[in-house]
Order: C-alpha cells, then sequence, then structure tokens
C-alpha cells in the first residue's frame, strides 16, 4: 500500500509496526545485513528497519525461512540473495549502512544514466503497444 509521508509517520508509531520491528530483528539476530554489526542493549536503537518495497508500508511480507538463509553466514550468489530479497520487504540496517544504502540510491536515482534507463523501460512498451497497432 502506497502511503504519503504522515501516514508512514503514524504506522511507524502503530503496535503492528512495533510487532514487526521486534520480529525482523529477532529473524536477523539482531545483525546489520551489510556490515554484519550486531547490536543489543542500548545501542540497539542503531539498527534500523529497512523496507526493501516502499509499495509494501502496512502488508509487509516477513517469512523467518528467508531470513534464516540470508543471516546463515553461507556464502550465497547474487542471484540467491536477489531471489531471497524479493520474498520479503524488512531487513535491519545499522545507522552507517543504511545512511550509506540511502545516499546510494538517493545519487542513482539523480544521475542522468538512471533517468534516462527508467524513462527508456517506462516509454519501450508504450512504443512497442503502439507500433503493434499502426501494423
Amino acid at each position: 500500500m502506497i502511503m504519503l509521508s504522515e501516514e508512514k509517520n503514524k504506522y511507524r508509531q502503530s503496535k503492528e509496526w512495533k510487532e514487526k520491528v521486534k520480529l525482523v530483528r529477532e529473524y536477523s539476530n539482531n545483525t546489520c545485513l551489510l556490515c554484519g554489526g550486531k547490536y543489543s542493549g542500548k545501542r540497539l536503537k542503531n539498527l534500523h528497519t529497512h523496507h526493501i518495497h516502499e509499495d509494501m508500508y502496512g502488508e509487509e511480507k516477513i517469512v523467518k525461512e528467508v531470513y534464516d538463509r540470508l543471516y546463515s553466514g553461507d556464502e550465497l550468489s547474487y542471484e540467491e540473495i536477489e531471489d531471497l530479497l524479493s520474498q520479503i520487504d524488512l531487513v535491519c540496517l545499522c545507522t552507517t549502512c543504511h545512511r550509506k544504502f540511502v545516499e546510494y540510491w538517493i545519487k542513482k536515482f539523480n544521475s542522468k544514466s538512471f533517468k534516462k534507463s527508467i524513462f527508456s523501460d517506462m516509454i519501450k512498451p508504450i512504443i512497442e503497444v503502439l507500433s503493434n497497432e499502426i501494423e
């Protein structure tokens, strides 16, 4: 569900959200997915719960088996990680990794090449439909 900023803020204060955060932290062993840092006690506030899919606010998928595999310590291929992340909506990131992750995507999103590729991806199906209708 796509939420406005004020709706997201209200949701983040809800009991439902707090229970999901607690569950994701438990399933991830209070560990940052990117750097592997473990958090407990007062430091737990430095472990954020990050939405992978922004449009899933309020409808987050949390699958214990997926977290078990992601946080197993086993070496996973890019394809395996991509597949696992497609099955869940929340991951734990420490403050530092979360900031770097967000900065990376803001920089990428604002780049001309990214905007060009997004535009191409959006426009290509429209052109295909139009060209088929013309023939």
